[in-house]
């Protein structure tokens, strides 16, 4: 019966990972809201879509370096003070943006941005099985992801409407705020919870050799890993573009490329709910037929 219990159902059992939940969806809608004024701001001062590559490439690139080549670091230090001290970090970067003169400033404060989230969510997600017990951590990992597919959707659609109502700007200082909130929220949650025992090494580079070997010997991942990254490909081409058709050739201002934006969002929330519902359902059928036979 346990494992029928609802996922919701995490957010009132497990206080510190409720702090977490809120801590990442309140980040989260705010960085979404944010790149869409990011994007606007920078294709008004440029009109040009390499800018908006440039843009992307800062905000993205860091994150996956960090992730690749600092990982391991993540879990040896303190998880709560990474993700409180990134969220400082990106809350100072946005603090800035509204001051910014030219088009570089902006894409090297997106850079650094990049580099606080990078930290950021791995942190997140390797604390999440110290909150939570080990029955329940499918359910809290989907609950993150679907937060983050969520927040998505509507963050980018409030992006769009609050540059279009108040100026980018506008936007800037609320996804600020946001960051503020998440560290309020992470530094509740006591760090005997988020960590419950330093992780052990063969050295970081060792660490870091180990993992891409695991990757590459094993042929689930390393099929995930290339298919993902195909994918990925194609979505950043579409990223760019997106910009240039929205605010140009739609002559649809901020609000339609937030909600341009907010569409894929979307589409991924409902992809995810399908494919649950589709795994669960191929479950059960093996599970019937592995009985019956």
């Amino acid at each position: 019966m346990g494992s029928r219990r609802p996922s919701i159902g995490l957010l009132s059992r497990e206080p510190s990972f409720l702090r977490l939940f809120l801590a990442t969806i309140g980040s989260g809608a705010g960085t979404w809201l944010a790149l869409v004024a990011l994007e606007i701001d920078i294709y008004h001062r440029t009109g040009s879509s390499a800018w908006i590559a440039a843009l992307l490439i800062a905000d993205m690139l860091p994150t996956f370096a960090v992730g690749l080549l600092v990982g391991p670091l993540i879990d040896r230090l303190s998880r709560r003070s990474l993700m409180i001290n990134a969220d400082l970090v990106r809350f100072g970067a946005f603090a800035v943006l509204p001051f910014t003169t030219n088009a570089t400033e902006i894409v090297v404060l997106a850079a650094i941005v990049g580099v606080a989230t990078g930290f950021f969510r791995p942190a997140v997600y390797a604390g999440v099985p110290n909150l939570v017990e080990d029955s329940d951590l499918p359910r809290a990992n989907s609950l993150l992801q679907a937060a983050d597919n969520v927040t998505w959707a509507l963050g980018s659609v409030a992006g769009g409407a609050l540059a279009a109502a108040a100026g980018v700007h506008a936007a800037y200082w609320f996804n600020a705020a946001t960051f503020l909130l998440s560290a309020a929220l992470l530094a509740g949650i006591p760090q005997r919870l988020l960590q419950a025992a330093a992780a052990t090494s063969r050295g970081h580079w060792q660490d870091v050799k180990d993992g891409l070997s695991i990757a590459v010997r094993s042929r689930p991942l390393l099929t995930v890993l290339i298919a993902w990254n195909v994918a990925v490909f194609a979505v950043a081409a579409m990223n760019v573009a997106e910009p240039r058709l929205a605010l140009r050739t739609f002559s649809a201002g901020g609000f339609g490329l937030g909600l341009m934006m907010g569409c894929a969002g979307l589409g991924l929330t409902v992809g995810a709910l399908l494919a649950s519902a589709g795994s669960h359902a191929a479950a059960s059928r093996t599970s019937t037929g592995s009985r019956s036979s």
